[in-house]
C-alpha cells in the first residue's frame, strides 16, 4: 500500500463524519479497482452509494460498481447493478451504457431471458464502441433512457 492510500484509510476511520469522506471513498474504490481487486472496489462503491446517494459522483460510482462485478466475472450481480443504475439515474449520460452492460452481463451469465430485453433497448445512435452494434435491427422497443 502506498502512503497516500494509507492516509485515506486513516482519515476515513478517524473522521467518519468529515465532509471529505465521500472523496476519500471514491479514491479508495479507485485504488482497489486499479489494483484489480474488484470485490473490494465494489464493496466500497456500494457503501459510498448508501451514505452519499445524492453526491455529484453517485452515478459514476454506481456505474463503477457494475463494472467491478463484471470484471470479477460476477455477471448476474453486474446485471443487477447496471439495472439499478438505469432505474436510479435514468437521465444520466451513462444510462444507455448501463442498459447495454446490463444485457451483456446477463448474456455472459448465460441468462438470455434477462439479456434480451435490455439489449433491445440500447438507443439508436449509440456508438459501436459502446455497444451500439449488437442492438437487433428490427423489433426493438423504445429506449428507457
Amino acid at each position: 500500500m502506498t502512503k497516500r492510500f494509507e492516509a485515506y484509510v486513516t482519515l476515513a476511520a478517524t473522521y467518519p463524519q468529515s465532509p471529505l469522506i465521500a472523496n476519500v471513498m471514491i479514491r479508495i474504490s479507485d485504488h482497489f479497482y486499479r489494483d484489480k481487486n474488484f470485490d473490494v472496489a465494489a464493496q466500497v462503491g456500494e457503501k459510498f452509494l448508501e451514505k452519499f446517494e445524492n453526491h455529484q459522483y453517485a452515478p459514476k460510482m454506481a456505474f463503477r460498481v457494475g463494472q467491478c462485478h463484471y470484471k470479477a466475472k460476477e455477471y448476474v450481480r453486474a446485471g443487477e447493478a447496471f439495472d439499478k443504475f438505469a432505474k436510479i439515474f435514468p437521465d444520466d449520460t451513462l444510462c444507455a451504457d448501463s442498459v447495454f452492460w446490463s444485457g451483456e452481463s446477463y448474456r455472459m451469465a448465460n441468462n438470455d431471458r434477462q439479456a434480451f430485453p435490455p439489449l433491445q433497448q440500447v438507443p439508436l445512435g449509440l456508438p459501436v464502441e459502446r455497444g451500439g452494434q449488437i442492438r437487433p435491427a428490427a423489433g426493438w422497443r423504445s429506449p428507457i433512457c
